[in-house]
């Protein structure tokens, strides 16, 4: 048997509108018609984790259909990964969550208006740990089999690096129905976990960082700066500046690590 051969962009255009529509449309009647049936006995705080459980359901068994033998997104799922990989990956991906947030309300930061990251801690119910492990686990896991592991696996082989970024960076900003302000950070997302898989072409890493960014959604919340002076703007401004300069550190550390490792591979090989 011939080796299959990689999607064009088209292709991949095609399968992720298809995989966005399926899951959308499954959410939609696994959700609506429940809530229409039982009204005000359906347990409302569980829509957010069964929204995330679906999506992941139908990314992995649309996958299955589309996959055909290309790839085995869970093989080799921990080379390359060790202790200081761990924590360059957890300073990516923490700072890269803030400079995310940041994004989100920059509208009204040049307005004046400032925010900060408050960590906070929820209250231990069923219902928050089924979302927390929908959103933070299972949908990072499936979205990044999806659009890094499959789709910019496929699209390296076959064009340059920042055209299969950047493509698989639009698809996934779109796969999110999320209010128009969250969009950039999305495509952000999108773009550093492609060039982390690009670097790495580890699945675990861009895994950790997606993960990193949703967890964030329940352990942390933007809080207005009230009566903000001028000094407070610029320290502001400095520990933003810092983060970035945190964020493209590691994220360097991060590919040389890698680059390391795979150099140390093919010697072991060579002998």
């Amino acid at each position: 048997m011939g080796t299959k051969k990689p999607m064009t962009i088209r292709k991949c255009v095609l399968w992720s509108l298809l995989v966005i529509i399926v899951s959308q449309l499954t959410m939609g009647v696994l959700l609506l018609v429940p809530v229409f049936i039982l009204k005000e006995n359906f347990p409302i705080n569980f829509v957010v984790g069964m929204a995330g459980i679906t999506e992941a359901i139908v990314i992995f068994f649309l996958i299955k259909i589309i996959n055909k033998g290309r790839i085995r997104p869970f093989k080799n799922l921990y080379k390359g990964i060790n202790v200081a990989t761990l924590v360059q990956l957890f300073i990516v991906g923490i700072t890269f969550t803030i400079i995310a947030s940041s994004f989100v309300n920059y509208f009204s930061f040049l307005r004046g208006n400032l925010f900060y990251i408050k960590l906070v801690v929820p209250d231990i119910t069923l219902a928050n740990i089924f979302n927390f492990i929908a959103l933070a686990i299972l949908v990072p896991v499936a979205e990044e089999v999806l659009f890094r592991a499959f789709l910019l696996h496929q699209l390296l082989k076959r064009y340059a690096p920042v055209t299969s970024i950047l493509v698989v960076g639009v698809l996934f900003t779109l796969a999110h129905l999320f209010p128009l302000s969250s969009y950039f950070s999305f495509f952000l997302l999108g773009v550093v976990t492609g060039i982390v898989y690009y670097k790495t072409r580890s699945l675990l890493a861009c895994i950790i960082i997606h993960s990193i960014l949703n967890a964030h959604n329940f352990f942390a919340e933007t809080v207005p700066l009230e009566n903000a002076t001028t000094m407070d703007k610029t320290l502001l401004i400095i520990s933003y500046l810092f983060v970035v300069f945190l964020f493209v550190l590691s994220m360097f550390k991060l590919s040389r690590m890698y680059y390391s490792t795979q150099l140390n591979n093919k010697e072991k090989e060579t002998d």
